[in-house]
C-alpha cells in the first residue's frame, strides 16, 4: 500500500475521495424520519356508524401507501445496492487498475532491469571488443614495427653485402689490376731480359768476333823467336783507348821465355790500332783485355 501511495499519490486520493463520496450519498438518501405511522384509531363508537366500503377503501389506501413506500424503498435500497454495486465494480476496477498498473510498472521495472542488463552487457561487449580491437590494434602495431625493423635490418643487411660486395669486386679489381700489372711486368721484364739476354748475346757474339779479330791480327804481326818452342804461351793484358790505339801492355803470365814474351807486347803494338766494334756502347768490353798467346 505504501509503495501504491508513493507511486500514485492522486490515484490513491481520488478512491479515497470516491469511496467517501460513495458513503456519503447512502447516509444521505436513506430517511432516517421514516417511521412507521400507527394506524388511525378508529372509534370503537364510530365503527358502527362508518360504512364497511369505507373502511375497505381506507384499508386498500393504507396499504396503497405502504405499497408506495415499500416500492419506493425497494427501488430507493435496489438504487443504493446499484450504486454500492457500481462503487464495488469501480473499486474492483480501480484495484484491477491499480493492480494492472502496478503490474505494468514491476513488467516496466523488470523491461528496465532486462534493458538496463542488455544495455551494460552490450555496453561492456562494445568495451570487450573495444578493448579487443585495442589490443588487435596494438598487435598489429607491434607486428608492422617488427616488419619495418626487420625491412630495415634487412636492408641495411643488404646494403652491408652490397657495400662488401662492391668491396670486394674493388678489391678483386685492384688485385685483378695488381696481377695483370704485375704480370705485364714480369712479361716486360722477362721480354725485357730475353731482349738482354738475345742483345747480350749478341754484343757477346760481336765482343768476341772483334776479341778474335784483335788477336788474329795481333797473330798476324808476332814474329816468334827462334828460341820458341811449340806448347809454350803467355798472357797480355791490354790496355786500349777509344778508336783502337794501345795505351798499355803487361804480361800478367810469363811463358817462361823473355824473348817470347817480348815478341808478344811487339806484335801488340804492330797490331795498332786494333779493331773494335762500331757500337760505342761496347768498348767498355774492350778497355782491358786479358789475350793468351800460344806457341803451336
Amino acid at each position: 500500500m505504501n509503495v501504491l501511495f508513493l507511486k500514485y499519490p492522486k490515484a490513491f486520493f481520488a478512491a479515497i475521495i470516491l469511496h467517501v463520496a460513495f458513503a456519503g450519498i447512502f447516509v444521505l438518501s436513506f430517511d432516517w424520519t421514516a417511521t412507521i405511522e400507527p394506524e388511525p384509531e378508529v372509534s370503537v363508537v364510530q365503527a358502527t356508524a362508518v360504512d364497511e366500503s369505507q373502511v375497505q377503501a381506507e384499508l386498500e389506501k393504507l396499504r396503497a401507501i405502504e405499497a408506495a413506500k415499500r416500492r419506493a424503498e425497494e427501488k430507493r435500497l435496489d438504487k443504493l445496492e446499484r450504486r454500492a454495486s457500481d462503487a464495488e465494480k469501480r473499486r474492483q476496477n480501480e484495484q484491477e487498475r491499480i493492480k494492472k498498473l502496478e503490474q505494468q510498472r514491476k513488467e516496466e521495472s523488470k523491461k528496465k532491469q532486462i534493458a538496463e542488463q542488455e544495455r551494460k552487457q552490450a555496453e561492456a561487449e562494445r568495451m570487450a571488443s573495444k578493448e579487443a580491437a585495442m589490443r588487435a590494434e596494438k598487435e598489429r602495431l607491434a607486428l608492422e614495427e617488427q616488419r619495418l625493423r626487420a625491412l630495415e635490418e634487412k636492408q641495411k643487411a643488404e646494403e652491408l653485402e652490397r657495400q662488401a660486395k662492391a668491396e670486394a669486386e674493388r678489391a678483386l679489381a685492384e688485385q685483378r689490376k695488381r696481377e695483370e700489372a704485375e704480370l705485364r711486368r714480369q712479361m716486360l721484364a722477362e721480354e725485357e731480359r730475353r731482349l738482354a739476354a738475345q742483345k747480350t748475346k749478341q754484343e757477346q757474339a760481336l765482343i768476341n768476333k772483334y776479341v778474335a779479330h784483335i788477336k788474329n791480327r795481333i797473330e798476324s804481326k808476332w814474329v816468334k823467336p827462334a828460341s820458341a818452342k811449340a806448347g809454350m804461351k803467355c798472357e797480355i793484358q791490354v790496355r786500349i783507348m777509344p778508336g783502337g790505339k794501345v795505351l798499355s801492355t803487361k804480361i800478367t803470365k810469363s811463358s817462361g821465355d823473355t824473348a817470347f814474351d817480348r815478341t808478344v807486347e811487339t806484335a801488340v803494338r804492330k797490331a795498332e790500332p786494333l779493331p773494335l766494334p762500331p757500337d760505342a756502347a761496347l768498348f767498355s768490353y774492350f778497355r782491358e783485355l786479358e789475350l793468351e798467346f800460344i806457341h803451336q
